[in-house]
């Protein structure tokens, strides 16, 4: 135990040390051999990412695929995912449910079955398809069935049919179930038949006939088929209106009575007056009437207007109306109407415009009255004497010499205006108060000026200079005076007086200069020029314009920088002839600074402050070291110098970047993986050191394994599926199976008929056909089957009142005769007149006729002919004096006809209830008490004119539709004004106010009201009222003010005085004069500025004290501003608006930004500072102004072309981004290209040929071949043996009871199923399948056949010698445990076994006789050594691999094709690393 303990211990400090690595490394510097020792990543682990701390991570030898590499070659798989055989070394692969049996599991929980095989779902595996789905039975193979008891099989459709000792087929039946028939479709199983008896069914029954076949019903004698194919009886005259109940029986529909014995009519209970009875109780109106209720009336196209219709076409006027016209009566008014039209009998209606003065006269309307005048017409007036017309309803007195402001009172009187007095008879004066300095009264209150004054206030006017008086004040008109401090300069200006002058300016106010433009006060009498950036260095010249100080120069308009003649690099001046070094410089001379590497640059040079560059040649190793660079890398060695690789031990170069292992011997079929070691290509397993043989899975029965997962056949025998090859039958097996190659045998119920033929065997012949199957017959052609051994023939149209003959040949029954092919005629001898022969003998008659004798048919017409005979079917004919009224009824005719009336015989009418005759062919209805403004319309009921509405059932009232607002309708849409009042509208009278009402309306005859917003003034004048009143101005209309001249409005009350150019800054003070607001000056008559007292440099003053900025300046201070570059000036300064100058060592790239100089450039970089280059993204330097492309992985056989990108070297191709593998155009079969044209075989197989590889078996494969590596196709009933890896002789160790005897994956499980008894197994296919699925145990069942998976053998069980176990193989013999899992011991009190495979006693004696059975003491003794020689083994390797390990540098590679199609290598030797 404690040599356990210690052994885990050293492992475990092992394994921890083993991911970093020191290893030696070796350079030449300046001609001597330097060593220094590296940290790497051990073997089995790779280094990932570049940084300072060293980081590995575990590599597996082979793709895990779905899955991560979580130890040394151990694969972690992802969900739904297993290790291939379950062995961790081995990639990960889709799992799926039950483990896919007879399929491919192609990812998790998806498994695609084998041809002809389908998925079972439950279960997970792959089961038998058969297309016909074995219906009464199961399938057993792909597309072979096997029946259920007391069915037989089709083996042409592979379907099982049931077995009926009965012929169900005689009795219209199937046999649906073994021993049970069914009624065919259309039949119904007649229960009281002895035997089997299926009767035709009728859907549609079949009363009063025979139902012969299904839905044929035969009638019985005195009935015929009716239109839903059922027998009816037949009437031989029909049953016109009726329904034939019983042979010639008639039974009347409901609301007919009957006239015959077949004729029914319709019965009308209230007769048909002016009509004829249609239908029952529905009359139908003669022509010229019209249905008015339950009665005909006559019609009157026109209508009557005033009257009534008295007979079709013909009017009748109301009393008190005589006729206009055919259709119009017009009312009569016998003292006529003046100025109106009559309206009704005896009442005048007024035109338009007019209004009634009497009964019989209309007077006209003026609307708005005639004031001084009289309404001479509707709406024109006519004035009295001494007046003239002012308006339509207006006339004015007339002053002929007129009324100056005033207005005529009366003719020849005038009247003055208010705010004037009469000057003459007929001219008013206007009045002003308080006079008119300087101007006249031009209207009452309101002066004018005289020429040259303007108005200062309402009484006053002030002279005037056009052109304004500057700095003055207007004298007399067109003359200025100067004001104090100021000088006549023109005839409208003054100029203000400076004694002492203004030098570069100019005089603003008295004693007061101010500066021109670029010049700014330096005192009271003088202004200095204005640079507006400062001149640094240097002096402002003259406005904007630097002049510089000695020993500088201009760098900028408003800067001087120092000069150094001979320039200062990596550095600046200072000032004049005087350097400084820019920051990490330091000064190598007095115009130049020199970058400073604290730390040195080994195998370079310092490029910048603390930034080393390689020489040409190296690469950055650390901040301070370049290492030599070998540009392909050094896969398997290490690079000694630039551009020179040196391979590890146990390599030899391959090309100038690889070094690959050396294998002496070759790997046949494999591939050299590291040094002396081969690996074998996907799908070979060793077979010998140097050789790798093809592995075929699911063996190769009848054939042998040619490479992997791919088997030939044996001569005589083809392919059936991947692992199987069946016996040829050149010409077929036709209903039989090829059993052997040239020998065919029948299926069961088939005999042989020749050698590649079988034919069905039915026992009791076939009757015109022939056995198709079985026991089952096949009619010939034309024939159909009448039972199991005979056809009967077939007519297809049918034998219609005959029988089929043979095929498509009909013979008629008797009294029938052939008509055509198909059909048979009957025979009436005597023929059938308007009619057909039904049947032998019997006629029927044709559509519209009925039997009249035997063989005559008489005509129709189902409602009868009344007055009149039935002519042809459904045709009447009337009798003399009639006339047809519908297709069953003629009518007498009264030729005038019947108004109101109906003709009751030829010529003669009736008149109705309510009627009364007018004339021989007229009848009027009757209205007792007459229709005042309408008609009697029916007996006792008047009808209104239009226009009028019903006021009592006798007397009709005219209708205005919109009502007489203040009158009265009058007749139909016209009203009449109650007194006072005068038409408005059509349906509005208004009253009459005959002075009209002036901002007013008249509310009553004679009666004014106000507006809104006015108030009387008089009785027919309103005037507005403004509550507020109206400052400087006057009331207009209601609350809306108006100004007096030279004001405007500012309020709805108030009127502000007009200053018409405005007065900016300031306010108006009276009309036209303006004042300035506080802090603002007089700048003209209509502006006032704003004061800014120490100026605004750039800019302009605002408002009071505050500046503002020109456009394109910003504020520096409260009265100066600095130019603006709204983006900035990048490595420069602002100059003016919008305009960048650069700094030094800087040039222009675009207006805001000044980009570093590089002079030289910066190949695959860019300039980051002025003389300094930095790399682009993915490159990395190789000088100061070099950089070259990275990838960081490497490029292994290749270089890197671009960041990331790697191009191949020729010869080679690209396997992934970082990898390209060689090329051998031929291919590598059984084997893989190691360099370009250059094969190696993989494991298990040797080489033939260049490019050919093939399997390998050490021992011979004696009584066998080699199929693939170490795997023999055993022959001559022998079977292989794994253990010797030959095949041997059959033996029956099965019997003998030993567990260690095994089979291997060849072994067929049918030779075990031939040792058993016939009582136990059945030899038919599906119980081989039966039994193989019962008793293999963790195996598959392949053709029937119990195979194990690689790396497992077959074991019979102990306990049961019927069971067969797949139990998985353990090269070292597990003691104290068991084989877990192939190469996994387990212990068997669950404890990790030492070395892999050594599990402590379970009672701590060392006896061992609980786990391992009876072992000897010289066992016992002898497993002790060798444990302690093990652990003494490899304490040795632990030690010696410490020691080292540190000097051997790996490489892992994985084959193309191992990645393609997975891991088939077994479980001992997938853990062999390639190196």
């Amino acid at each position: 135990m404690l040599i356990g303990k210690i052994l885990i211990f050293s492992l475990l400090i092992g394994f921890l040390e083993a991911q970093i690595c020191e290893v030696k490394r070796f350079s030449s510097v300046n001609g001597k051999r330097v060593e220094r020792k590296i940290q790497t990543c051990c073997r089995g682990y790779r280094r990932l990412g570049k940084g300072p701390k060293i980081r590995c991570v575990a590599t597996c030898q082979r793709n895990c695929g779905s899955g991560t590499c979580s130890k040394p070659n151990v694969c972690t798989c992802n969900s739904g995912y297993k290790n291939f055989n379950n062995v961790p070394s081995n990639r990960c692969i889709p799992a799926c449910k039950g483990g896919c049996s007879k399929g491919t599991c192609q990812s998790p929980g998806r498994c695609v079955c084998s041809k002809d095989h389908i998925l079972d779902t439950a279960s997970g595996n792959c089961l038998p398809h058969c297309p016909s789905g074995c219906p009464n039975g199961s399938c057993v193979l792909p597309n072979k069935c096997n029946c259920n008891g007391g069915y037989s099989l089709n083996a042409t459709s592979q379907t099982c049919h049931p077995i009926c000792d009965q012929n169900c087929a005689s009795g219209n039946g199937v046999c649906a179930a073994p021993n049970h028939c069914e009624c065919k479709k259309g039949y119904l199983l007649d229960k009281e038949s002895k035997s089997f008896m299926c009767r035709p069914v009728c859907s549609m029954g079949c009363d009063n006939g025979v139902c012969r076949a299904p839905d044929v019903c035969e009638c019985k004698k005195n009935y015929q088929k009716g239109p839903d194919r059922n027998c009816v009886p037949i009437c031989d005259y029909d049953c016109m209106n009726g329904n034939c109940t019983a042979p010639d029986v008639c039974e009347c529909h409901k609301g007919y009575s009957p006239i015959s014995k077949s004729i029914c009519l319709p019965v009308c209970s209230g007769g048909c007056l002016n009509g004829f009875c249609e239908a029952p109780d529905l009359c139908t109106c003669n022509q010229g009437y019209m249905k008015q209720g339950s009665t005909c009336a006559p019609v009157c196209e026109g209508g009557c207007e005033n009257g009534l219709c008295e007979s079709p076409g013909t009017c009748t006027c109301n009393k008190g109306y005589g006729k206009e016209s055919e259709n119009r009566c017009v009312p009569i008014c016998e003292a006529g109407c003046e100025n109106g039209f009559c309206e009704s009998p005896g009442k005048c209606s007024c035109h338009e415009g007019y209004a009634k003065e009497s009964e019989n006269r209309c007077v006209p309307i003026c609307e708005g009255g005639c004031e001084n005048g009289l309404c001479e017409s509707p709406g024109k007036c006519s004035c009295h004497e001494g007046y003239t017309k002012e308006s339509e309803n207006r006339c004015a007195p007339i002053c002929e010499d007129g009324c100056e402001n005033g207005f005529c009172e009366s003719p020849g009187k005038c009247s003055c205006k208010e705010g004037y007095a009469k000057e003459s008879e007929s001219r008013c004066a206007p009045i002003c108060e308080d006079g008119c300095e300087n101007g006249f009264c031009e209207s009452p209150g309101k002066c004018s000026c005289n020429e040259g004054y303007g108005k200062e206030s309402e009484n006053r006017c002030v002279p005037i200079c056009e052109d304004g008086c500057e700095n003055g004040f207007c004298e007399s008109p067109e003359k200025c005076s100067c004001n104090e401090g100021y000088a006549k300069e023109s005839e409208s200006r003054c100029g203000p007086i400076c004694e002492d002058g203004c030098e570069n300016g100019f005089c603003e106010s008295p004693g007061r200069c101010s500066c021109n433009e670029g010049y700014a006060k330096e005192s009271e009498n003088r202004c200095a020029p204005i640079c507006e950036g400062g001149c640094k260095n240097g002096f402002c010249e003259s406005p904007g314009k630097c002049s510089c100080h000695e020993g500088y120069t201009k760098e900028s308009e408003n800067r001087c920088a120092p000069i150094c003649e001979d320039g200062c690099e990596n550095g600046f001046c200072e000032s004049p002839e005087k350097c400084s070094c820019n920051e990490g410089y330091a000064k190598e001379s007095e115009t130049r600074c020199a970058p400073i590497c604290e730390d040195g640059c080994e195998n370079g040079f310092c490029e910048s402050p603390g930034r080393c560059s390689c020489n040409e040649g190296y690469a950055k190793e650390s901040e301070n070291r370049c290492a030599p660079i070998c540009e392909g890398g050094c896969e398997n060695g290490f690079c000694e110098s630039h551009g020179k690789c040196s391979c590890n031990e146990g390599y030899a170069k391959e090309s100038e970047n690889r070094c690959a292992p050396i294998c002496k011997g070759g790997c046949e079929n494999g591939f050299c993986e590291s040094p002396g070691k081969c690996s074998c290509h996907e799908g070979y397993t060793k077979e010998s050191a140097n050789r790798c043989a093809p592995i075929c899975e699911d063996g190769c029965e009848n054939g042998f394994c040619e490479s992997p997962g791919m088997c030939s056949c044996k001569e005589g025998y083809a392919k059936e599926s991947e692992s199987r090859c069946a016996p040829i039958c050149e010409d077929g097996c036709e209903n039989g199976f090829c059993e052997s190659p040239g020998k065919c045998s029948c299926n069961e119920g088939y005999g042989k008929e020749s050698e590649n033929r079988c034919a069905p065997i039915c026992e009791d012949g076939c009757e015109n056909g022939f056995c198709e199957s079985p026991g089952r017959c096949s009619c010939n052609e034309g024939y159909a089957k009448e039972s199991e051994n005979r056809c009967a023939p077939i007519c297809e149209g049918g034998c219609e009142n005959g029988f089929c003959e043979s095929p498509e040949k009909c013979s008629c029954n008797e009294g029938y005769t052939k008509e055509s092919e198909n059909r048979c005629a009957p025979i009436c001898e005597d023929g059938c007149e308007n009619g057909f022969c039904e049947s032998p003998g019997r006629c029927s008659c044709n559509e519209g006729y009925a039997k009249e004798s035997e063989n005559r048919c008489a005509p129709i017409c189902e409602g009868g002919c009344e007055n009149g005979i039935c002519e042809s079917p459904g045709k009447c004919s009337c009798h003399e004096g009639y006339t047809k009224e519908s297709e069953i009824r003629c009518a007498p005719i009264c030729e005038d006809g019947c108004e109101n009336g109906f003709c009751e015989s030829p010529g003669m009418c009736s008149c109705k209830e309510g009627y009364a005759k007018k004339s021989e062919s007229r009848c009027a209805p009757i209205c007792e008490d007459g229709c005042e403004n309408g008609f009697c319309e029916s007996p006792g009921r008047c009808s209104c004119n239009e226009g009028y509405a019903k006021e009592s059932e006798n007397r009709c009232a005219p209708i205005c539709e919109g009502g007489c607002e203040n009158g009265f309708c009058e007749s139909p849409g016209k009203c009449s004004c109650n007194e006072g009042y005068a038409k408005e509208s059509e349906n509005r009278c208004a009253p009459i106010c005959e002075d009209g009402c002036e901002n007013g309306f008249c509310e009553s005859p004679g009666k004014c009201s106000c507006n809104e917003g006015y108030g009387k003034e008089s009785e027919n004048r309103c005037a507005p009222i403004c509550e507020d009143g109206c400052e400087n101005g006057f009331c207009e209309s209601p609350e809306k003010c108006s100004c007096n001249e030279g004001y405007a409005k500012e309020s709805g009350s108030r009127c502000a005085p007009i200053c018409e150019d405005g007065c900016e800054n300031g306010f108006c003070e009276s009309p036209g004069k303006c004042s300035c607001n506080e802090g603002y000056a007089k700048e003209s008559e209509n502006r006032c500025a704003p004061i800014c007292e120490g100026g605004c440099e750039n800019g302009f003053c605002e408002s009071p004290g505050k500046c503002s900025c020109n456009e394109g300046y910003a504020k520096e201070s409260e009265n100066r501003c600095a130019p603006i570059c709204e983006d900035g000036c990048e490595n420069g300064f602002c100059e003016s608006p919008g305009k960048c100058s650069c700094n030094e060592g800087y040039a222009k790239e675009s207006e805001n930004r000044c980009a570093p100089i590089c002079e030289d450039g910066c190949e695959s970089g860019f300039c980051e500072s002025p003389g300094r280059c930095s790399c682009n993204e993915g490159y990395a330097k190789e000088s100061a102004k070099r950089c070259v492309a990275i990838c960081e992985g490497g490029c292994e056989n290749g270089f890197c072309e671009s960041p990331g990108k790697c191009s191949c070297i020729e010869g080679y191709a690209k396997e992934s981004e970082k990898k390209c593998i060689p090329i051998c155009e031929g291919g590598c079969e059984n084997g893989f290209c190691v360099a370009p044209g250059l094969c190696s075989c993989i494991e298990g197989y040797i080489r033939i040929r260049e490019g050919t590889c093939k399997p390998y078996c050490p021992n011979g494969c004696f009584n066998g071949s080699c199929v693939a590596p170490n795997v023999c196709n055993c022959e001559n009933g022998s079977v292989y043996e794994f253990s010797s890896g030959m095949c041997v002789l059959e033996k029956n160790d099965f019997a003998d009871g030993r567990s260690t005897d095994y089979l291997g994956s060849a072994t067929s499980t049918t030779s075990w199923y031939d040792e058993s008894t016939d009582s136990e197994l059945s030899s038919s296919i599906p119980d081989l399948l039966f039994w193989c699925e019962k008793f293999c145990w963790n195996g598959t069942c392949i053709e029937e056949q119990c195979t194990c998976e690689p790396n497992y053998k077959l074991h019979r069980d102990e306990g049961d010698d019927g069971r067969l176990l797949c139990l998985p193989i353990c090269e070292m013999e597990c003691i104290n445990g068991y084989c877990l899992f192939p190469g996994m011991c387990a212990c068997f009190d669950g404890a990790e076994p030492a070395a892999g495979y050594l599990c402590q006693h379970l009672d701590g004696s060392g006896t061992g006789e609980q786990s391992y059975g009876q072992m000897s003491g010289k066992n016992r003794l002898k497993w002790l050594f060798i444990a302690i020689g093990i652990v003494a083994v490899v304490l040795s390797i632990v030690i010696a691999f410490l020691m080292c390990y540190i000097y051997k540098k790996r490489s892992y590679r994985v084959d193309k094709n191992e990645k393609e199609f997975g891991v088939y290598f077994s479980a001992n030797k997938v853990d062999v690393i390639r190196a």
